[in-house]
């Protein structure tokens, strides 16, 4: 009898074995070779939209723990592979109960270009048969079997105070010691929560968890800015640290390992991150592997991130959503660090971005708000910058107009330079008559000082317009429907080039070499030619900006023209007395 009991059991397990290996349903099969991580991908294919499901009101059962009788647990698998829709008040989630993976992950307040709500997962992973939250080994055959399972599938509602989370859990035992069961809890907010359980016939399984790959849907708009970021690795180190790893690193079908003690990690692109939190302990290890997709003849790179799993079972908190900070402060985990203003700027740019939506708060337009902002942080520096630039502005016409001499002290010690004793006599001579002309050689200096107290704070605002999610889809005036994007009638970066090269007239120190001059006359064309493809809130900042510095240089160059003429009345004065 247990000879025929034995025999029953491996015959069942072959026939569900040659039933979900050939006549299950299986995905469209990728063209290409994803083992060299080199794919095809239509333009238009596009993750379905599956049938909505009825949410389930009942508690879900307990998880059961495998081998408390010291057999093996039995066969736990679905009928069918089925997709299961879970929406809240931020997300529009649709799970596929075969491998227990997200297909498709909405953020219902935020929209694409189009104008759709915003899908989070890229279209690569479809064709790639790896989806978020995907578990992997390094055996081959393990991996292909846990993610080409059919998992049992549990819906259901948990009560956590006072919210409400949907929980879904997706449950395969194949009978022989293999149990894997993931639980997903859904709830207000943009913060989840991820456990996973992997257990084999010898205990805990070495498994990975993944995020991508790749992230969001690109378009050609976000291509050709250098601005926007898609599918990047992002790691926090414990204490503090960003890790970042982009594409362009990345080898098609590298592998690259970061070590160390993270706080968390994830995959994100500008303004959306999703990030795996570890709620006991750190991620002591992250792989980040490239693909290559080929889309209608443009190859595009993708990443997907994975981690180790801690032991038999492992808890994750699961941020996705976007990159502001009003929303990831009151989270904690360190989430406010994946908003990447820089190491040294993050102070600087917080504080401009607290103004900077203070401002927007009374005007409701994130343009006039830029212009607001740049013209109260020209105000507050102006009465510094005006001093030292009237004063550079003097030594320099005091330099123009003892040129001639000087150039007639050099001309005579000209024939006995290389006598150390003539150099030091011209030296001297030129000290002297710098002294009763009152000048100061490095007077016409004394402007950078100012600019490099300002600098932290133009940089800070530099790169919070970089990357603030605030501008991204904001409108400011007639064409200019996004300031998160580049300015697509060209019209701002012509305009700003203009107004640097009126600058740099007004601006260029009087007596420069010739060549200097047309030098520096060359670099409004040079920052236009940089400043096409940026957002346009950045080059309406620089715009506004060198508006402003046009208007103080007019004001420096009346201001000095006026104190030249009295000096000059009063010096005509005392030569009019003398003479008398």
């Amino acid at each position: 009898m247990e000879k025929r009991a034995l025999v029953a059991f491996a015959l069942s397990l072959l026939v569900l074995l040659a039933w979900g290996r050939f006549f299950a349903p299986r995905p469209p099969v990728p063209v290409g070779d994803p083992a060299a991580g080199e794919i095809s991908l239509p333009l238009a294919d596009r993750v379905e939209s599956p049938p909505v499901l009825p949410a389930e009101h009942s508690e879900p059962e307990p998880a059961r723990e495998a081998g408390s009788s010291g057999l093996p647990e039995p066969i736990v698998a679905a009928d069918r592979q089925e997709r299961i829709r879970v929406e809240t008040p931020e997300y529009i989630l649709t799970l596929d109960n075969r491998g227990g993976v997200v297909t498709s992950w909405i953020l219902k307040d935020y929209t694409d270009q189009e104008g759709n709500p915003l899908e989070v997962v890229s279209p690569a992973a479809r064709r790639l048969d790896s989806f978020p939250l995907s578990l992997h080994a390094e055996d081959a055959g393990l991996d292909e079997r846990i993610n080409a399972a059919v998992y049992s599938v549990d819906k259901g509602r948990v009560t956590k105070g006072d919210s409400v989370f949907q929980r879904v859990s997706f449950r395969y035992a194949d009978g022989a010691g293999l149990v894997i069961e993931k639980v997903l809890e859904v709830g207000p907010g943009y913060l989840s929560r991820f456990q996973v359980r992997a257990v084999g016939p010898g205990g805990p399984l070495p498994l990975t968890v993944q995020l991508g790959p790749g992230f969001g849907i690109p378009t050609e708009e976000k291509e050709k800015s250098r601005f926007y970021v898609r599918g990047q690795a992002v790691l926090l180190r414990q204490g503090g640290g960003l890790t970042t790893i982009n594409r362009s690193r990345l080898k098609t079908g590298e592998l690259r390992r970061e070590t160390g003690a993270f706080q968390w990690g994830g995959i994100q692109d500008t303004y959306f991150s999703a990030l795996l939190i570890p709620e006991q302990g750190t991620i002591p290890e992250a792989m980040v592997r490239s693909y290559r997709v080929v889309d209608q003849g443009r190859e595009r790179n993708y990443l997907t991130f994975t981690i180790p799993l801690a032991g038999e079972r492992t808890d994750f908190s699961l941020f996705v959503g976007p990159k502001d900070l009003d929303i990831l402060t009151p989270l904690g985990h360190g989430l406010p660090s994946v908003v990447d203003f820089g190491k040294w700027m993050a102070p600087i740019a917080r504080v401009l971005l607290v103004a900077l939506k203070f401002i927007n708060q009374r005007v409701n337009n994130f343009g006039w708000s830029i212009v607001i902002l740049t013209v109260a942080i020209k105000l507050l520096f102006f009465p510094l910058t005006q001093r030292s630039s009237v004063s550079m502005r003097r030594m320099q016409l005091k330099m123009k107009k003892v040129q001639p001499r000087v150039k007639a002290i050099k001309e005579r010690q000209r024939k006995h330079r290389k006598d150390s004793n003539s150099r030091q006599k011209m030296n001297q001579e030129m000290m002297e008559l710098y002294k009763k002309e009152g000048i100061n050689p490095l007077g016409s200096m004394s402007g950078c000082l100012p600019m490099l107290l300002q600098l932290p704070v133009l940089l800070g605002l530099y790169r919070l317009l970089s990357v603030a999610i605030e501008l991204r889809h904001a409108p400011f005036l007639f064409w200019l429907t996004d300031l998160s994007q580049k300015d697509q009638y060209y019209v701002t970066p012509i305009i700003m080039g203009l107004s640097m090269f009126l600058q740099q007239m007004l601006n260029t120190p009087v007596g420069i070499d010739p060549a200097q001059r047309r030098m520096m006359m060359m670099m409004p064309l040079v920052f236009t030619f940089f400043f096409v493809n940026f957002p346009s809130g950045l080059v309406l900042y620089w715009l506004v900006n060198n508006i402003l510095g046009i208007a103080q240089q007019y004001l420096v160059n009346q201001q000095v023209e006026r104190m030249e003429g009295k000096e000059l009345g009063a010096r005509n004065g005392k030569l009019q007395g003398v003479s008398r």
